[in-house]
C-alpha cells in the first residue's frame, strides 16, 4: 500500500507541488496554478516510458500507465499529479533501479539535480536578459510553455543524467569488487558486519546507508558507526553492548 498523504511520508517524499503552488498564489504570478505540477510531470513521464515503475505503482494505476504509452500528450498527468497522487512524488513510486536514479538526480539537491536542470531550461528558453524579470519574481520555470517540445528538451536532459549515472555506477561497481588490503585487514579485526564504501564524488550513498543501518540498528539492537580507513570509508554495523 502507498502512504496515506496525510501520514508521516517526509522520508519518502521526493517533491509536493504544494511547494510551488504556494509561490505561485503568495506572489500572485499570472500563470495557470497547473504549472506548479509542470515538472512533476514531466519527471514521471519520463519514467513510465522507460520502465521505471513499480510493480505496486503500474497495478494501481495501469490505465494511465498505458494511456501514456500509447499516446503521452492526450494525457495530461499534471492533473494525474493532482487528483490521483494529490501533488506528490514519492520514492517507492519507482522500481529498484528507477528509485536509486531518483535518489541521486532528485533527492539530495546536488548536481546534477533535475529541479536545478528544469531551471537551467527555463533560463535557456527565455534568454539571460528575461530570465530575471520582475514578471517572473524568481520563479521563471513556471511560465515555460507546458508542451511537447518541453517535454522533449527535458527528456533529454534526464536521458544524459541516467547514462552519466549509470556510467558512474558501473565505475563504482568496479571498484567494489576490489577491496583495498588495508579495510580488508581492519574489517577482520572488527569481527562484526561491515559494509564497505569506495571513495566516490557524492557522500549520498555512505547517508543513504547509515540511515538504512539507523533504522536496522532500532529493530535488530546495534549501534552503526563509520570508520575511514585511509580514507576509504567503511560502514560498521557494530552490535549494541
Amino acid at each position: 500500500m502507498f502512504v496515506n498523504p496525510d501520514e508521516e511520508i517526509l522520508e519518502q517524499m521526493m517533491d509536493d507541488a504544494a511547494w510551488h503552488l504556494e509561490s505561485i498564489r503568495e506572489k500572485q504570478l499570472q500563470v495557470d496554478e497547473r504549472t506548479s505540477y509542470n515538472h512533476l510531470a514531466i519527471y514521471l513521464r519520463w519514467c513510465i516510458e522507460h520502465s521505471r515503475m513499480s510493480k505496486e505503482f503500474l497495478h494501481r494505476y495501469s490505465a494511465v500507465v498505458e494511456k501514456i504509452q500509447k499516446s503521452p500528450w492526450d494525457v495530461d498527468l499534471r492533473e494525474f499529479v493532482r487528483d490521483e497522487l494529490h501533488g506528490l512524488l514519492l520514492y517507492p513510486y519507482f522500481d529498484e533501479i528507477g528509485c536509486a536514479f531518483t535518489r541521486h538526480y532528485y533527492g539530495d539537491g546536488s548536481k546534477p539535480y533535475f529541479p536545478s536542470d528544469i531551471d537551467s531550461y527555463a533560463m535557456e528558453y527565455f534568454g539571460e536578459k528575461r530570465y530575471p524579470s520582475n514578471g517572473f519574481q524568481d520563479e521563471a520555470y513556471l511560465f515555460v510553455p507546458f508542451n511537447e517540445d518541453y517535454y522533449q528538451a527535458i527528456s533529454k536532459v534526464i536521458e544524459h543524467r541516467w547514462e552519466e549515472w549509470q556510467l558512474e555506477s558501473a565505475k563504482t561497481r568496479k571498484r567494489e569488487s576490489t577491496l583495498p588490503s588495508l579495510a580488508e585487514g581492519m574489517m577482520d579485526y572488527l569481527h562484526c558486519p561491515c559494509l564497505y564504501l569506495p571513495p566516490m564524488k557524492s557522500d549520498t550513498s555512505i547517508e543513504l546507508a547509515y540511515q538504512d543501518a539507523c533504522k536496522r540498528g532500532q529493530q535488530e539492537g546495534f549501534v552503526p558507526m563509520l570508520v575511514a580507513v585511509d580514507r576509504h570509508p567503511v560502514g560498521v554495523f557494530t552490535p549494541k553492548f
